[in-house]
């Protein structure tokens, strides 16, 4: 799946300081969510990535760390596709790391992320 930018934040923002989100893997720490990227390690900021944009839908960002702001879709995505041990994660994007966010989806996409503790 992809992030779609929103109409009212089509501009990537910088974070001022560490933010907290969401994200789904599984319990094997490979990304299953919205992710192609290789494992995460906790606590450990991961290799950076370029926001870039879908080659053929615009307003679409393909490559990013996706997560969300709030648990609750975050939640649902564990309920609704994986049922092999999903794995509900809190996150930080860093200060400094470029991001977008949707506020319709809450959901963020970003240039990097630090897996923080498992939420039960």
């Amino acid at each position: 799946m992809c992030f779609i930018v929103h109409p009212k934040h089509p501009i990537a923002k910088i974070a001022k300081k560490d933010i907290t989100c969401y994200k789904v893997l599984n319990d094997n720490m490979c990304p299953r969510h919205y992710s192609v990227y290789p494992p995460y390690v906790f606590g450990k900021i991961n290799p950076s990535i370029r926001l870039e944009t879908h080659s053929y839908l615009p307003g679409v960002i393909e490559l990013g760390y996706h997560s969300f702001s709030i648990q609750r879709p975050a939640r649902r995505i564990c309920k609704a596709f994986w049922r092999d041990n999903p794995l509900l994660v809190r996150c930080i994007i860093p200060k400094g790391e470029l991001y977008y966010f949707n506020p319709d989806d809450r959901e963020y996409v970003s240039t990097n992320i630090i897996i923080k503790e498992e939420v039960k």
